[in-house]
This record gives C-alpha cells, structure tokens and sequence, in this order.
C-alpha cells in the first residue's frame, strides 16, 4: 500500500512541475511591436488640436526605430493636447496578434509628464455598421500610465476602456459596441500628459512596445494547488508509517 502511495506521490508532484514550467514557459512569449527591425511594416505620425491658430506644438523624432516626441501645450483653447503614434502601412495588416497576448508593455521615460494617455485603434469586424447605415468606425482602446520613472509599465487589457470622447464623435452608446468584435491592430498613441501646464516643454521617449501573456495568476494558483496536495500527500505518509499495536494473546501457564 505504501510503496503504490509513494508511486502515486511521484506521478502527481511531476504532473505538478510539468504544469508549472509549462506555464513559466507560456508567461514569456512575447511579440515585439516597436522597434521591429526584422519587419518595419509601420509609419509614425502626430496630431493636435483642431484650433485655426496658436496650436501646440509637437516634434516627433522616428529616426533610427525611434519615439521621440517633444511639445509644448497651447494656451489657446480649454483642453489642449498633441499625440503620436506608431500605425501600420497595410489596409489588412495588423501591428500585434492582439487576442494571441493579455499585457502591453512599454518601457517610456518622460521629462516632466506624470500622467500619459495611451490608445490602441482597431479595426472593426468587416460588413458591421451603425444604426444609421453608417460604416462602423475605428475603434478607440485608453489607459493612462501614472509616471514614476524611466523603465517598463505594465497595462493588462482589462485596464483598456473606449473612452466617453469616442462614443460622443461617433454618436454610439455603450450596448452598441462589441468588444468581441474589433479585429485588427491599426496604431498604438502616446498622448500628451493630462495634468501638464501649458506652455510648459515636455519630452516622452518610448524605447520599446510589446504585448505578452502574462500567466502570474494561474502560475499562483498551481503553486498553491502543489502545496496543499503535497501536505497531504505527506500527511498521509506518515499515518501509514504509524506503527499499530498488536493484541499479544498470552497463554496461561500451566501449573
């Protein structure tokens, strides 16, 4: 009985570290978005506000697989703002297998901006339109980084939400949009810091863009999963080791 236990005990704690290493590998596969030099298939580009004068001003550097992007707010209108973005050249192609991963990461320094908005633009499922016979729009994913210092931020998807700006442009309420349903990675937006005075320079660099899949949890779960097995497993080992008392039927002697 023991020794079939102690078989059983193998069996399970190799299981165990089969699906541990199974998931360590999976948590590192990545796909490097910026700078892919093995297949630039991508253009850089900025924007601002839409004011007829005394706009921000913005200079992206793209030079040598770069993303520089300098600006200085306008005081001209209410809610000033610049942006760059890294797009795809292709009308089908697609900067990332987005479903394929569960993280962005973004290793980004920044001068003097503590809070950075980042957008990912898809495309919608192909035929699919608006109410109103419309083509359905791109659609806008927002998250902001809060600045600490120069290295990775982390954004897991669920962090991702269209932002309200998007749904008044395009005239769409919440219910009429499916998540499910965006295809296609067009372009990855850095913004300018939300909190930034005007007239104040400031410079964000990004060094690298990539998604991955992060399995931290599920690797979390097993570990503890492995744990409480193995106590028992071990707790039962030695119930067995127990020696048990046996009744000694003695005789009696004869006279």
């Amino acid at each position: 009985m023991r020794k079939r236990l102690k078989y059983i005990f193998g069996g399970a704690l190799a299981v165990v570290i089969a699906m541990l290493l199974g998931v360590y590998v999976f948590n590192f596969s990545h796909e490097e978005v910026f700078p892919n030099k093995n297949a630039v298939n991508y253009h850089y580009g900025f924007y601002h506000e839409d004011i007829e004068e005394n706009w921000s001003t913005v200079n992206l550097d793209s030079s040598g697989h770069s993303f520089k992007m300098s600006y200085i707010l306008s005081r001209a209108t209410r809610n000033p703002f610049v942006a760059g973005f890294i797009a795809v050249d292709t009308d089908n192609g697609t900067l990332a297998n987005f479903y394929d991963h569960n993280t962005l990461r973004i290793n980004l320094s920044s001068n003097v901006g503590m809070r950075i908005p980042v957008m990912l633009t898809f495309d919608y499922k192909k035929g699919e339109k608006k109410k109103n016979g419309k083509p359905f729009p791109m659609v806008t994913l927002r998250t902001f980084i809060d600045y600490e210092e120069s290295g990775e931020y982390d954004i897991a998807f669920d962090e991702l939400h269209i932002p309200d700006w998007w749904y008044r442009v395009h005239r769409l309420h919440r219910d009429e949009v499916d998540l499910k349903k965006i295809t296609n990675l067009k372009g990855i937006v850095i913004g300018s810091c939300s909190i930034l005075r005007e007239k104040v320079r400031d410079t964000i660099e990004v060094g690298k863009i990539e998604f991955y899949t992060d399995n931290s949890f599920l690797y979390l779960v097993i570990v503890g999963l492995a744990v409480v097995f193995a106590i028992i497993l071990i707790t039962l080992l030695f119930a067995l080791r127990k020696p048990t008392r046996q009744m000694v039927k003695r005789k009696r002697p004869v006279w």
